[in-house]
């Protein structure tokens, strides 16, 4: 049980790490940097887990009707952002808005 709980609290701190960014620059932590994933993949689910499960889908019903309705896939295009960001910081660091 010792060893789950030591394996667990790493986890926790690892992800942590992932997703906190510096409060004065907006910056990524030196040892891991987060990134949105892009394309389809990155609207339909949710990095599905034991807990969540099918609450990890998100657009992928909608996606799935789309192309059976006689949509092309290629033609939806998806837009993810870093929700940690601002629009402005976002447009600084990725040029989310322009590109």
């Amino acid at each position: 049980m010792i060893v789950f709980a030591s394996q667990l609290l790493s986890a926790v701190n690892c992800w942590l790490k992932c997703m906190l960014l510096d409060p004065y620059n907006q910056t990524d932590h030196p040892e891991c940097k987060s990134r949105p994933d892009s394309g389809l993949s990155a609207i339909t689910e949710l990095d599905p887990g034991y807990i969540t499960g099918p609450l990890s889908s998100v657009w992928k019903e909608w996606v799935k009707w789309c192309i059976e309705f006689g949509i092309e896939a290629n033609a939806i295009i998806a837009v993810p952002y870093d929700w940690r960001l601002s629009p402005s910081m976002l447009e600084e660091r990725t040029f989310t808005f322009t590109s």
